[in-house]
């Protein structure tokens, strides 16, 4: 029942697929793929970026190798991924996941050190767009809500001032730097 395969090497099983890129395949029903050595699986996604690949129900991957999973998601940067519920990456290289978050496209085709690297959405549909965390490409951590901890952190590889020769459990302890080495903080 495959119908609309028309680009060199490439192959379509299912209801309704076009593939038309040189090399590329679909799977499923209502697929269209027109990037060469590109793929989709599912239902009526779009893979129009090379080396792209489209999974799940109405995705589109449009960015060079890009990568678009789940339902109403889009990778439009080059080399970016999104996953979940109407997620979107815009950005050279970003990934995406969660569901409707919040992005903004700074350039889906070059590389830049400014914008979000790593994106969770947590919106709960097109029009209500939210992030609940992100990291941008400086190094910057935003969240939501309040971040908690309950493992070591790297003051374990610090040498205690005192030596603790009383072997003391002194996990959870703040500390200061004293020196090359730490004590308990005042």
């Amino acid at each position: 029942r495959s119908t609309g395969t028309t680009g060199t090497n490439s192959l379509s099983q299912g209801t309704g697929n076009i593939v038309s890129g040189v090399q590329s395949s679909a799977f499923g029903r209502t697929n269209s793929v027109t990037g060469s050595a590109s793929s989709a699986i599912g239902t009526a996604n779009s893979v129009s970026g090379n080396q792209a690949v489209a999974f799940g129900n109405t995705n589109v991957a449009s960015g060079y190798a890009s990568i678009a999973g789940g339902i109403l998601s889009g990778a439009t940067g080059t080399h970016s991924m999104a996953f979940g519920t109407g997620v979107n990456s815009f950005n050279y290289g970003q990934f995406c996941i969660g569901h409707y978050n919040v992005n903004s496209s700074l350039n889906p085709s070059t590389f830049v050190t400014a914008g979000d690297a790593f994106i969770i959405g947590g919106g709960s549909s097109s029009t209500s767009r939210a992030n609940v965390f992100r990291v941008n490409y400086s190094g910057s951590v935003h969240a939501t809500g309040t971040f908690n901890s309950y493992g070591a952190d790297y003051a374990e590889f610090f040498e205690w001032l005192d030596g603790n020769v009383e072997d003391e459990d002194r996990i959870g302890c703040v500390v200061a730097l004293d020196g090359d080495k730490i004590r308990k903080a005042n």
